[in-house]
C-alpha cells in the first residue's frame, strides 16, 4: 500500500504539517491486508440481548473483506461510484462496518449524521449535501417517503432489510449473487473519502470532509500513541471508532447499546461483553463511563483485561477517571484525547498524569497575596487536579507527534491567513489553532463556516477549535471552554471551564454550566447548578447551598499555599479567612450577615457579600415562586436565583482582578446536553433559559 509521501509521525526530517504530495491510497486497503495476515481472527463481534443473557456473533477479517466486496460489487451494479456522496444510516452492526468498508472501496463518500439530533436537524443537514444515493433501514426510508424534499436529487435507493412501500432493491438482493473479490479504487490521499456531520452542540451541524490520507493518519497517530498492537479486542461505543480499530487490526465487539443515546446505557452489559469478550481497549463519551464507573466501584466489579480506556467528547470528571483506575488493573490507565469532527485527535493526557501528586500546587497568590499575572507563573511545579481546583481549567495534555499546536488572539471574526502576530505567548489564553495530516480542510459546501474556522498558512491549513485555552510552561495543553461560551462583563471576561469545575466539587452537584445574560460586554454572569438526584434543594437548604458553593471558589482563589484546595469548608472558617487578610465580618444572625471583602487593595483576591434579602427565611421565597414547569425539564423546581456582590473568578489574561456587580445562581433539575455523547451541555438554550429567571 503507497501511503503519504513524506512520514506524518517524524517531525525531525521535514514539518509533517506542510501537505504532502497526494499519492495514491485508500482507507480500505487496511482491510485485504489483514484479511491476507489474520484471515481467521474475529473482525466483528456482535452483541444481541436474549432475555437476561447476552449471546455473540462474529465475523472474521476474511469473512468481513468477502461480506464487503459483495457489497461493493452489488452497490456498483446499482449506480453507485466513484466521487458519489452517499448518505448511510444503518444501525451499528456487520451492516454497517460491511458497507463503510465497500464505500470507501468504490471510492464513494458515506455521508454519516447523528438520528439523535431530530428529524428536522437532520433534514437539514441533507439538504446542504448533494446527494447521489441513500442506504438506510426501513424508518429512515419511511421518512424520507414522508419528508420528500430533501432527496430530490438522489438517484439510488437500497433499503438495509425489509422493503416496505417505496421502490429500489434491499442489500441483500444486490450482494446475495455477487463475487466476493472486488478491486479497491485507486483513490488519491486528498480524494474525498468521508462527510461526517458535526453534532451540532454549538450551533449548525456541518459536514465535515475528510480525506482518505486524513484516516490513514489518525490510524497511525492513535495506533503509535496508545501502543495498541494487532491482535487486541476493541469495544467502542461510538460507531465511527469501530472503523478505525478494524484498520488497526484489532477485534471490535459492537455493544448491545444505542450508540445516539450513550448515557442511557445499560453498563450490566457493557461490564459482561468486557468481561466475556477479555476486551482490552474500549472508548467512549463520559456520559457512558459515569455510568458504568458508578456500576463497577458499587458492585466491586474489577475489569483486569483492559489495558486502556480513551474517554473523549467532552471534558471528563476527575471523579470518574478515580473510579475507573480503581477497577482496572495495576498497570492499565485511562486516556483523555483531546479534539474535534473536524481534528482528532489533538493532544492526550493519561489518568495517571491527571491524578499525579497535587499536594504541591503553588498557590495562585504571590508572595503579597496579590494575584499573579499568568496563570504559566502558577503551573510549572502544579499537579493537574490542585491545579483546576484553582480555576486553572481542564489539562488536555500534550499534542501527539505530527500535530501543530498555536493559541492566537481571541476574536470572532475571520482570519484569512496565518501570521506570527497572532500567537499569544504561552501561559496566555487564546483560540488554539491546529494543523496536521489528519486536521480537516473543509466543510462541504459551506464557505462562510470556511471562512470562520479556517486559516491558510501557505499551502497548508490551520482549523480553528473555537475553543479557548494556554500551554502552560511544561507543554501541556489547558481547554478553558468554547469561545462562543465566554462571558463577556463590565469588568472582563469569564471562561466556563476555569470557574465550573470549582464547583462542580461540590458533594451535592452532579454538574454545572456559566453563561451570560444580557448584551455582549455587560453580561451578568449565570451559574446553573445540577444538583445529583434526591439534592435538589427546598427553600431552607438554598440559603446554604449556595454558602458552601462560595466556599468553594473562597477555597480555590484564597488557598494559602499548602491549605486545603477541595471544600467545602465552614462558613466559619471561611469568615476566619477573610478577617485574616483584613476582611470584616458582620454578625452571623442577621440576614445577609457573610461578607467577605478585603480591607486595603490586594489583601485578598475574593470576597463575596450574599444579599440575604434573596434567600433568608423572611423574604418572600415561596413554594409557588419555586415551582411551574420548566422550558427543559418535565416539571418540579425550575431555579432560585441568588444574587451576589464582589464575586471574582479566575479569568482573563491569567487570573481576573476586581468584582462583578452580580452572579446569579440558578438550580436545574437536568442541564440539557448533545446529542452525540450526552455530555456537552447547549449553554445556548441554557442562557435563553436564565435570561427568563432574572426579569
Amino acid at each position: 500500500m503507497t501511503t503519504f509521501s513524506c512520514s506524518t509521525l517524524d517531525s525531525q526530517e521535514r514539518p509533517i504539517s506542510a501537505r504532502c504530495a497526494a499519492s495514491a491510497l485508500n482507507i480500505a486497503s487496511h482491510l485485504p491486508r489483514l484479511a491476507a495476515t489474520q484471515p481467521d481472527r474475529p473482525a466483528v463481534v456482535f452483541s444481541r440481548r436474549r432475555g437476561a443473557v447476552l449471546s455473540y456473533e462474529s465475523l472474521t477479517f476474511a469473512e468481513l473483506e468477502a461480506l464487503s466486496n459483495r457489497y461493493a460489487n452489488g452497490l456498483a451494479a446499482a449506480g453507485i461510484g466513484r466521487n458519489h456522496r452517499v448518505l448511510l444510516m444503518v444501525r451499528p452492526g456487520f451492516e454497517f462496518v460491511g458497507l463503510v468498508f465497500a464505500l470507501f472501496k468504490l471510492g464513494a463518500a458515506p455521508v454519516m449524521i447523528d438520528p439523535g439530533m431530530g428529524v428536522n436537524r437532520l433534514l437539514d443537514c441533507i439538504r446542504t449535501v448533494d446527494l447521489h444515493a441513500f442506504i438506510g433501514v426501513p424508518l429512515a426510508h419511511a421518512v424520507r417517503v414522508l419528508r420528500p424534499r430533501p432527496f430530490r436529487g438522489v438517484k439510488t435507493f437500497v433499503t438495509v432489510g425489509r422493503r416496505w412501500f417505496w421502490g429500489g432493491p434491499t442489500l441483500d438482493q444486490l450482494s446475495c449473487d455477487a463475487s466476493d473479490r472486488f478491486s479497491i479504487a485507486d483513490t488519491a490521499s486528498d480524494e474525498t473519502a468521508a462527510i461526517l456531520f458535526t453534532s451540532g452542540s454549538t450551533g449548525p451541524a456541518k459536514g465535515v470532509v475528510y480525506e482518505h490520507g486524513m484516516f490513514d493518519a489518525q490510524v497511525r497517530m492513535i495506533q503509535s500513541q496508545y501502543g495498541i498492537e494487532p491482535g487486541e479486542i476493541d469495544l467502542p461505543t461510538f460507531p465511527l471508532f469501530a472503523l478505525f480499530s478494524v484498520a488497526m487490526g484489532m477485534t471490535i465487539v459492537l455493544p448491545n447499546m444505542d450508540p445516539s443515546h450513550p448515557a442511557r446505557v445499560n453498563p450490566a452489559q457493557i461490564v459482561a461483553a468486557i468481561r466475556d469478550q477479555k476486551v482490552t481497549n474500549t472508548f467512549g463519551s463520559p456520559a457512558v463511563w459515569r455510568r458504568v464507573a458508578a456500576y463497577c466501584v458499587e458492585r466491586g466489579i474489577k475489569l483486569p483485561t483492559l489495558r486502556r480506556i480513551l474517554i473523549a467528547g467532552a471534558p471528563v470528571p476527575r471523579a470518574v477517571i478515580e473510579q475507573l483506575h480503581s477497577v482496572l488493573s495495576p498497570d492499565a490507565d485511562v486516556h483523555t484525547p483531546y479534539g474535534a469532527t473536524e481534528s482528532l485527535p489533538v493532544s492526550t493526557i493519561s489518568g495517571r498524569e491527571i491524578l499525579g501528586d497535587g499536594a504541591n500546587t503553588p498557590s495562585p497568590l504571590d508572595g503579597r497575596g496579590v494575584l499573579r499575572s499568568r496563570v504559566a507563573d502558577t503551573l510549572a511545579d502544579a499537579g493537574v487536579v490542585a491545579a483546576t481546583l484553582h480555576g486553572a481549567g481542564t489539562c488536555v495534555g500534550r499534542p501527539l507527534p505530527g500535530v501543530e499546536v498555536r493559541l492566537i488572539r481571541i476574536t470572532d471574526d475571520p482570519i484569512a491567513e496565518m501570521s506570527d502576530d497572532l500567537v499569544v505567548p504561552d501561559g496566555e489564553f487564546g483560540e488554539i489553532c491546529v494543523r496536521g495530516p489528519a486536521v480537516t480542510r473543509e466543510y462541504f459546501g459551506l464557505p462562510r463556516a470556511d471562512a470562520t474556522a479556517k486559516i491558510r498558512d501557505g499551502d497548508t491549513i490551520w482549523h480553528r477549535m473555537g475553543d479557548i485555552g494556554y500551554r502552560d510552561a511544561e507543554g501541556r495543553l489547558w481547554f478553558c471552554g468554547r469561545k462562543s461560551h465566554r462571558v463577556t462583563t463590565r469588568d472582563g471576561t469569564l471562561f466556563t471551564e476555569c470557574v465550573e469545575l470549582i464547583f462542580n466539587e461540590h458533594p451535592d452537584v452532579a454538574r454545572c454550566a456559566l453563561v451570560g445574560v444580557g448584551p455582549p460586554g455587560r453580561q451578568t454572569p449565570v451559574l446553573i447548578v445540577e444538583p445529583k438526584p434526591g439534592r435538589f434543594p427546598r427553600a431552607r437548604r438554598v440559603s446554604s447551598f449556595v454558602d458552601e458553593l462560595l466556599d468553594l471558589a473562597w477555597t480555590a482563589n484564597a488557598a494559602e499555599p499548602g491549605a486545603s484546595a477541595t471544600g467545602p469548608i465552614s462558613t466559619a472558617t471561611v469568615m476566619e479567612r477573610s478577617t485574616a487578610h483584613g476582611a470584616s465580618a458582620t454578625d452571623p444572625s442577621e440576614p445577609g450577615a457573610i461578607t467577605r471583602g478585603p480591607s486595603e487593595p490586594g489583601a485578598a483576591p475574593l470576597y463575596a457579600k450574599r444579599q440575604g434579602q434573596a434567600t433568608s427565611p423572611a423574604s418572600p421565597l415561596t413554594k409557588e415562586r419555586l415551582q411551574n414547569a420548566s422550558p427543559l425539564t418535565k416539571g418540579g423546581l425550575r431555579g432560585v436565583a441568588v444574587p451576589l456582590r464582589g464575586f471574582v473568578a479566575p479569568m482573563k489574561s491569567g487570573w481576573l482582578r476586581g468584582s462583578f456587580d452580580q452572579l446569579a445562581i440558578l438550580f436545574h433539575r437536568s442541564l440539557p446536553v448533545d446529542v452525540r455523547h450526552n455530555a456537552k451541555i447547549n449553554r445556548e438554550l441554557l442562557a435563553a433559559w436564565a435570561a427568563r429567571k432574572l426579569r
